[in-house]
């Protein structure tokens, strides 16, 4: 039982990381702690300490309890589901960016004359 709990804070940690397009290093560097720490804990294998988990949240921008209230609950909480729909927002950007390069890059290859 305590494994998942830190899986799922873990997981809630890399969600949140997503939404900020922070690759692991550049949380780590932010933190203060090596980028095998934040490996560890995204997969649930280092346990975090309070002031750990503090400075994370604090970091990604989000309150302490948005990263522990999906462990407490087995179901999926409001922060959660707030955070897997920026998570989206965010591919979403990601995808409309590849999309619209592409077409860019067709009108400059003169694949398209009119825009």
């Amino acid at each position: 039982m305590t494994e998942q709990v830190y899986q799922e804070i873990g997981a809630r940690i890399r969600l949140a990381r997503h939404c900020k397009g922070w690759s692991q290093e550049e949380l780590a560097w932010k933190v203060g702690v090596s980028r095998p720490s934040i490996v560890n804990i995204e997969a649930g294998r280092q346990r975090l300490s309070l002031h750990l988990m503090i400075d994370i949240a604090s970091c990604l921008g989000v309150e302490p309890a948005v990263l522990l209230q999906a462990s407490v609950n087995s179901d999926e909480s409001y922060a959660g589901r707030a955070l897997a729909a920026e998570a989206r927002v965010v591919e979403l950007e990601e995808h409309i960016g590849r999309v619209f390069n592409r077409v860019v890059q067709a009108f400059q290859q003169g694949e398209i004359t009119d825009v």
